[in-house]
């Protein structure tokens, strides 16, 4: 848990590519998958399911991240 804990801390900040997966179980918030599996959740429409998009990473956790979405035109 505390490596998990640790790989994630230095992430923060950083841009990842998630792909969006849908709604996630606990909350409103959608959640989606990095290249290497990680678990991102963050606020979004619904419209970005199936989608590839970027998003910042502002909080961490042993078992998820949690991101902020980077859209274009926004």
């Amino acid at each position: 848990k505390r490596q998990a804990e640790e790989k994630n801390k230095k992430r923060l900040g950083k841009v990842e590519e998630v792909l969006v997966e849908g709604r996630s179980p606990k909350g409103g918030e959608l959640s989606g998958r990095t290249k290497d599996n990680k678990l991102v959740v963050f606020e979004g429409d619904e419209s970005l399911v199936g989608k590839l998009i970027k998003v910042e990473i502002v909080e961490t956790s042993p078992f998820f991240l949690k991101g902020k979405p980077i859209l274009k035109g926004a």
